[in-house]
């Protein structure tokens, strides 16, 4: 099956301190509509650090992005809904998906 998706209904977010945050201060996990984590989303401090591949183990799919990001990825889930991740197996590639909106939606 090379290409994986799946609505994301719950997200829970996990900022760490000390030790360790290091290397990965903040993470968010989303679920599926029956509390499964399928999703995390893992943000790192150091922008000179090359990003890992995103993987899939277990039925949860991990996407790495820089911490100056996670303003960004926590608004997509704070906001919006439906929200999807569409992991392709093959390539590795992972996307966070809204559905179409209204121009203006919310303004």
């Amino acid at each position: 099956m090379p290409v994986i998706q799946e609505n994301i209904l719950h997200y829970k977010v996990d900022i760490r301190s000390g030790r360790f945050a290091a290397n990965f201060p903040a993470y968010i996990h989303g679920y599926n509509k029956k509390d499964k984590h399928i999703l995390t989303c893992v943000f790192f401090e150091n922008l000179e650090s090359v990003l890992p591949e995103n993987k899939r183990v277990d039925a949860v799919v991990t996407m790495y992005f820089y911490m100056n990001k996670f303003s960004l990825v926590l608004d997509i889930f704070r906001n919006e809904s439906p929200l999807k991740i569409v992991y392709d197996t093959k390539g590795k590639d992972c996307t966070l998906i809204t559905e179409l909106e209204p121009v203006g939606e919310g303004e």
